[in-house]
């Protein structure tokens, strides 16, 4: 049997500033892609940890940019980690390999996370 990696949650920003209302978009399709890799549908799990990364946007000068990139590079993480339960092949390094062509600002993370789980 094999025993599914552990993921990694978010992490709500809080602070004097309202949360942009993209935080709750991604917040839902992290939940969404978390409850399919509960459900061991990996594949689906992978490519919705990445759908709420992409919806995770926000303004470069917002308070909250820096706590946003963290929470798409959880979700990348998570997303490698679905991708390879997932039976499909090539799943994880075509996803992330997208996703850092979309997300300038992630690009280096996401190509770590391709070294350290993907490529191991």
């Amino acid at each position: 049997m094999i025993v599914p990696y552990s993921l990694l949650v978010m992490v709500r920003p809080y602070g004097r500033e309202p949360v942009p209302d993209t935080f709750d978009r991604g917040e839902e399709l992290f939940d969404a892609a978390s409850a399919d890799y509960d459900s061991a549908d990996y594949a689906r799990a992978a490519r919705g940890f990445v759908a709420a990364a992409d919806a995770l946007t926000v303004d470069a000068d917002n308070t909250y940019a820096a706590d946003f990139k963290k929470n798409r590079v959880l979700a990348y993480r998570n997303a490698a980690w679905a991708s390879l339960m997932a039976t499909e092949p090539g799943l994880g390094r075509t996803l992330l390999h997208d996703a850092a062509a979309r997300d300038m600002e992630c690009a280096s993370d996401i190509e770590q996370i391709v070294r350290e789980i993907i490529d191991v």
